[in-house]
């Protein structure tokens, strides 16, 4: 197999490979391309530096309930510090809100945990919201669906497109007349970058 010195160091030319030491210097002629297989990152001339892949997934639950923040038509925003981090591998989600690190297509989805509904309550309305546009994950009577219970759980997701610096967070929103609805522990979003 024939060897290409780069910079002092020994690589391997294999079929249309070229496989080097971390930090190897490759020039590469006019009319032929390279391509990153990994997360790596190329350094092209100048100094201009082109990122493989983004590594953007999240999960993050609700730190502590929140109580009595709708029932009476208020649209409850869930973001602020009351997030806990399961995980954010690209740091791109800060208390409630994730903002997309490149343009592409993204699944997000949640997990709403609701307490104290009564027969009052008569629509229940959650959703994702993007820069882009609304989702509206889930628009139902839950007092009824629950079958008469004051507590539910609904997840949901989407796929949407989001431009590089875009946002997400999630809405909840109960009709009727008392405002004690409370939003539980339970209560997480999530998401990852798809293509």
């Amino acid at each position: 197999m024939p060897q290409i010195d780069f910079d002092g160091a020994n690589s391997l030319v294999k079929t249309d490979k070229i496989q080097g030491q971390s930090g190897t210097t490759v020039t590469v002629p006019t009319g032929h391309t390279v391509a990153i297989t990994d997360a790596g990152r190329l350094t092209v001339a100048g100094g201009a530096v082109l990122a493989g892949p983004t590594d953007a997934k999240f999960l993050a639950k609700i730190t502590s309930g929140q109580a009595n923040v709708t029932g009476d038509n208020t649209l409850y925003t869930a973001t602020g510090a009351i997030w806990t981090e399961t995980f954010d591998t690209g740091s791109d989600f800060v208390n409630g809100t994730f903002t997309a690190p490149e343009t592409g297509k993204y699944i997000l989805g949640c997990l709403i945990q609701a307490d104290g509904l009564t027969s009052n309550h008569t629509r229940s309305s959650l959703k994702i919201v993007t820069s882009n546009r609304s989702f509206w994950v889930m628009d139902r009577h839950i007092w009824n669906e629950g079958a008469g219970v004051s507590q539910v759980r609904f997840t949901e997701c989407v796929v949407c497109d989001m431009d590089a610096s875009d946002t997400a967070y999630i809405t909840f929103q109960v009709t009727a007349t008392d405002k004690h609805v409370d939003v539980q522990v339970d209560t997480s979003f999530y998401g990852a970058l798809l293509a």
